[in-house]
């Protein structure tokens, strides 16, 4: 794979953490403006939003960033 050493260098993994944390962040984000019309479809996705966005948040203060995205 890409990142061969991701279960035994931590660095690795946590990089690879943030990646994937970001992406579902991104991705629920992209999908909410499609979900108006079923709000507990909407409800939910929100909340899982803003569970990965707390990992993501987490992920980045273990690797010693700030907690959210600097655009």
């Amino acid at each position: 794979g890409l990142v061969p050493d991701v279960f035994t260098n931590f660095q690795s993994f946590a990089a690879l953490s943030q990646a994937f944390e970001d992406l579902g962040v991104r991705a629920y984000k992209g999908q909410a403006t499609g979900l108006m019309n079923a709000k507990p479809i909407l409800d939910a996705a929100l909340q899982i939003h803003a569970v990965e966005a707390a990992h993501a948040a987490k992920v980045r203060t273990l690797r010693g960033q700030k907690g959210w995205v600097v655009l």
